[in-house]
């Protein structure tokens, strides 16, 4: 359906990653920049989701423990990026208070969409005595789902470590079930160790006790290593779990790739024993970030990460294996390719921790090819924006997209948002489809917030009519 919606919008004679001028009202972008009841300087866009039936929801966080526990919500049109007047009494937005006693810090969201319009988000709260991680269904009106654990949130603690603060990475659908998956990690409080766990909930927001040795939750591990995050997780039709973060061995970490069969065991059949890492190591030790997965059409696996320069600067990297773990010949040099650009690639800032996280991000057209996403880095300006590369099915840089030559677009909203000076953009979000590509920003300009939505050209086909060779 988003497919059908998005082809009726573009034109022609644009070059794929063009800004669509006739999504949003502000110069081909749609700006939020102000909640009820929200304080000063707003809410960050902390999380994105797009529903079936054409709706785009977007849901703030904050980066310090603000006066409020409420989840600041806008929802949009899809096709025009308008907010949707049937929401928030005509205006399109609401604030819901948070239904978890005690919560007063709610951040690292993630979100999707259920079938039946329903949003679930999935993050981090501070709680009485520590951090736990969080889910939450919501209504179609933007209210808390009391059907959905207590008043329509629970609250998970892994059981990684006696004394441990949680907070949950990413949420997907797709159980065989019709369960919800999680995955996160968890610190030591008492120490400096880290653990990444999965989980498993049932519709109604029980752990459920099919998985996970009948806890719910699971510790993977990784040999010769620890792996310390799962950033990002794909839920196959079968059930089993594809995600991907990073593994500490030899004082670095490397990108982490794992799949789990239906119940949170190790899958036998992938790699060793259900896992495979990665060290890039582009410029010698340093560290290379697991921060997206998909699974192709087929079986293959692509993962998305960031590769660690000088500086906190590095490059995308996408990596691709076929269905049983080996990597791909077909695709890149042996299986890898890189965006050989500069990204911003550090994760957290000590005074800005929601908007300077790399929020890197992966999708795939219907085409087969890999649209991502990320950070430009400090070298590129004197301000952040995000910077998209598209790559063919086979892995070369997409030179159709973009500035030529390049197959790379930069996104800078200077010119929609008010205020002078300029704007730091960080990408939160990305849908590609066959006609456009949907994203979502934070940007920020003299301190104020504003959550910002564009949509990028991507009608043209390859040359050959289905891939054309890149660098």
């Amino acid at each position: 359906m988003l497919c059908t919606l998005f082809a009726s919008v573009v034109h022609a004679d644009g070059a794929d990653g063009t800004i669509d001028g006739t999504y949003g009202s502000v110069f081909g972008r749609a700006v939020v920049s102000d909640f009820p009841d929200a304080p000063e300087p707003g809410p960050y866009l902390g999380a994105m989701a797009v529903s079936d039936s054409g709706r785009t929801w977007l849901f703030g966080e904050y980066n310090i423990i603000e006066a409020t526990a409420s989840l600041p919500i806008a929802r949009l049109d899809t096709l025009t990026g308008a907010l949707d007047p049937a929401f928030g009494g005509g205006s399109g937005l609401v604030s819901s208070p948070y239904p978890i006693a005690g919560g007063t810090w709610f951040r690292d969201l993630s979100a999707v969409v259920q079938p039946d319009g329903k949003p679930l988000i999935a993050g981090r709260v501070r709680g009485p005595g520590s951090d736990r991680g969080f889910v939450c269904r919501l209504n179609v009106a933007g209210n808390f789902d009391a059907t959905f654990g207590t008043d329509g949130c629970v609250t998970l603690r892994a059981f990684a470590f006696a004394n441990e603060r949680c907070g949950i990475e990413a949420i997907a659908l797709g159980s065989a079930s019709g369960g919800i998956t999680v995955v996160g990690h968890c610190d030591d409080v008492d120490a400096t160790a880290l653990q990444a766990f999965t989980a498993r909930y049932t519709a109604s927001g029980q752990l459920d006790t099919e998985y996970g040795a009948g806890v719910g939750v699971t510790l993977p591990q990784t040999s010769g290593s620890a792996l310390h995050y799962l950033r990002a997780l794909q839920v196959l039709d079968d059930g089993r779990i594809m995600a991907v973060g990073s593994a500490h061995r030899n004082d670095q970490f490397d990108i982490a790739l794992l799949r789990l069969s239906n119940d949170g065991t190790p899958d036998p059949t992938y790699g060793d024993n259900g896992h495979l890492l990665l060290a890039v190591d582009l410029a010698g030790g340093f560290d290379d970030i697991g921060t997206g997965v998909t699974v192709r059409p087929g079986g293959r696996v692509l993962v998305m990460g960031t590769a660690e320069g000088s500086n906190q600067n590095g490059e995308v990297v996408l990596w691709q294996t076929s269905v049983d773990g080996v990597p791909d010949a077909t695709f890149g040099d042996a299986g890898l390719a890189f965006g050989a650009e500069p990204m911003e690639t550090a994760f957290e800032s000590p005074t800005q921790l929601v908007a300077y996280k790399a929020r890197m991000r992966l999708s795939i057209d219907d085409l087969g090819r890999a649209v991502v996403m990320g950070r430009t880095g400090p070298a590129a300006a004197q301000n952040d924006d995000v910077r998209v590369f598209r790559f063919t099915q086979n892995g070369r840089r997409d030179l159709t997209f973009g500035e030529a030559g390049r197959g790379v677009v930069d996104v800078d909203n200077d010119v929609s948002l008010p205020g002078p000076g300029a704007s730091d953009d960080i990408p939160t979000f990305i849908l590609a489809q066959r006609t456009r590509i949907l994203i979502g920003t934070i940007s920020v300009r003299d301190s104020k917030r504003h959550m910002v939505t564009l949509a990028l050209t991507a009608a043209h086909l390859f040359r050959d009519g289905f891939e054309a060779e890149g660098n």
